[in-house]
């Protein structure tokens, strides 16, 4: 239950961080509130204090590009000093949010507490900021008491989704799960996200002993909130609570397959990392895909990672017909060649036919594997030893120190009777490798033959 805390709490981290920097970089003019230290008592924030006039500082701007840009270099000490000293020149309060923002961003929650303590205003959107900054950075301090005071407070003055969800956390960490669900509810009332979602679920599962309530809760928002990750790896970890092995596959494949259409690539790989750790070997992924009718370049970096060249082959050519990517055009003739090769069925049709889909890609593509096979096509075909040698060339200038890419340098050399050129460069590619590649074998006893005869 704890590691479940935690994992609430870091997502609740995620989605604050978002809420502390909507709207942060507006600078309007407001009238502002000075405070004593003992500011943050209920009575003073709720009483009227004198305002206090923004003061104009002529080096403004070029002091706000300059926090901004070392903000972005991930500078944050020297950016969030630069905050602090303009919010001192120029009573802005926006500043002192920026400055315990940055804070934040550096987990230095000791200086978010004492920097809101001393220099708080009173200003409706900076107050709300700077209390939920307070609150969060107090709960990280395991001042879970205070932290909850001010969360009550704030929510008290400010009722949105954030501040609620802020609450369920405070909550949450203290078990104090009753309360935290009810917090949560008001959150979902505001805004029906997926962290308050989560939370509820999570509550309504493993507290409240309401597994139904809480996984019809999921399906339902997995498919409003377009199968947002967080959701579906709660619904996941629910089902294999429940040793539902069904319900896991079908939610991984619906997953999966909503992904790929949407081009997420990033839930996508997630999901990957997911398929790889439940089924374990690459056969059983195979078969789960396959089963499941999904088929895209997964499934086809598995064909080539299995060496199973004629699935990869159907594939590749069914992903090219859909998609026109080059990369799918340049794995169909690899598997072709490859194949023909093994059935010993190369002939000059097959070979013009591949050689022409390799060079339309390479016209396009500039990646090496695709020139350097090109290349190792025309030269060990005898079909065009200069070209062939340009390609690789090209091809090492990207990845000198491929060994398979010199190894083809080699044999053109070989090819255009540069023996002792290609000599030295098979040697590189002996110290790398070895003779234990029978082709790299073959290649050597020819160079090294070629080389007897060679009296440039």
């Amino acid at each position: 239950m704890y590691r479940y805390i935690r994992f609430i709490t870091v997502i609740a981290i995620l989605f604050f961080l978002g809420s502390c920097t909507k709207d942060i970089f507006s600078i309007e003019n407001r009238d502002k509130n000075i405070k004593n230290e003992d500011n943050f008592s209920k009575e003073n924030i709720d009483k009227n204090y004198k305002k206090i006039d923004i003061k104009k500082y002529y080096l403004e701007d070029f002091f706000i590009l300059s926090a901004y840009d070392l903000e972005a270099q991930n500078s944050y000490e020297e950016a969030r000093e630069i905050y602090l000293n303009l919010f001192f020149k120029t009573n802005n309060s926006i500043y002192l949010v920026n400055y315990l923002r940055v804070s934040l961003l550096m987990n230095d929650y000791k200086s978010i507490v004492e920097n809101s303590q001393k220099y708080y205003f009173d200003n409706i959107k900076d107050e709300e900021e700077i209390l939920r900054l307070y609150s969060f950075a107090l709960l990280n301090q395991k001042d879970f008491e205070n932290a909850l005071k001010y969360g009550l407070i704030l929510v008290k003055k400010y009722k949105n989704s954030n501040n609620y969800e802020l609450l369920g956390n405070i909550y949450l960490v203290k078990e104090d799960f009753k309360n935290s669900y009810e917090s949560y509810l008001k959150a979902n009332k505001y805004s029906n996200s997926a962290s308050s979602i989560h939370a509820l679920s999570g509550i309504e599962f493993f507290k409240f002993n309401q597994k139904d309530k809480a996984i019809n809760r999921l399906q339902i928002a997995i498919k409003d909130k377009n199968y947002n990750y967080l959701l579906v790896l709660q619904a996941l970890l629910f089902f294999d609570t429940l040793k539902d092995d069904e319900k896991v596959n079908n939610l991984l494949k619906d997953s999966y397959k909503f992904y790929l259409e949407n081009n997420l690539f990033y839930e996508k790989q997630e999901l990957i990392n997911l398929i790889f750790e439940r089924f374990k070997t690459e056969d059983k992924i195979i078969d789960y895909l396959v089963t499941n009718g999904i088929e895209d370049d997964f499934l086809l970096n598995l064909y080539i990672s299995k060496g199973d060249k004629k699935n990869g082959l159907k594939l590749a050519s069914k992903l090219y017909d859909i998609n026109q990517i080059d990369d799918f055009l340049a794995y169909q003739a690899m598997f072709r060649y490859e194949i023909a090769l093994e059935d010993n069925n190369l002939n000059n049709k097959e070979l013009e036919d591949i050689i022409f889909m390799l060079e339309e890609v390479v016209e396009t593509s500039s990646r090496a594997l695709y020139q350097n096979y090109l290349a190792y096509i025309l030269i060990d075909n005898d079909k065009d030893y200069l070209k062939g040698i340009a390609l690789v060339k090209d091809a090492l200038s990207q990845d000198p120190e491929n060994y398979a890419y010199i190894d083809t340098l080699a044999w053109g050399e070989y090819k255009i009777k540069n023996c002792k050129k290609a000599l030295e460069l098979i040697k590189i590619v002996i110290e790398k490798v070895g003779l234990e590649d029978k082709e790299v074998k073959l290649h050597y006893e020819k160079i090294k033959e070629c080389t007897k005869n060679d009296i440039r």
